[in-house]
């Protein structure tokens, strides 16, 4: 029996099927319109005439925010999906994936239903830790003015000693 998504042509290697194929694009494609949902705000201040822009806007469009949702939407969110993607037989594997199974074997509707929502999970995760990371390589290009001036959040627990 041959792995999901995978056609066999006579004795060579295999390559993905068509089905296949689609199924990926509806995982970038739902990634790239939730991208457009989560950042609906940013694209309107960049659409807006100067005069009609907030302060915050205008300091946000001044300090790059063209630049930093360029880069979100064609580079991360696209390497988001793409680990997703490649993680999914993976993740198939696994013994709590049944569900996912079921609708990755299922009909078409349902295996683009869960590519649909691997795509916008793959929005949330990876997506959050590629964006934090690359922020930080390249000196905070994804930072707002209000963000710059915050404390940088701690990524470790706080340990209440009772002395």
């Amino acid at each position: 029996m041959s792995p999901v998504g995978v056609c066999h042509v006579g004795d060579g290697p295999t390559r993905p099927s068509i089905d296949t194929i689609m199924e990926t694009v509806v995982s970038f494609v739902s990634a790239g319109l939730f991208f457009l949902i989560m950042n609906h705000r940013e694209l309107k201040a960049l659409v807006k005439q100067l005069d009609q822009r907030t302060n915050l806007e205008k300091s946000q469009v001044e300090s790059g925010l063209a630049r930093t949702l360029a880069l979100e939407f064609f580079l991360l969110v696209p390497a988001s999906v793409a680990l997703v993607v490649l993680m999914l037989p993976l993740i198939l594997r696994m013994p709590y994936a049944g569900p996912l199974n079921t609708l990755a074997r299922g009909p078409v509707e349902d295996r683009l239903a869960l590519r649909t929502v691997l795509g916008i999970a793959s929005y949330g995760f990876p997506f959050a830790a590629l964006r934090e990371r690359v922020g930080r390589a390249l000196g905070g290009l994804f930072t707002t003015p209000a963000q710059a001036d915050a404390p940088e959040p701690s990524h470790h627990v706080a340990v209440r000693r009772n002395d």
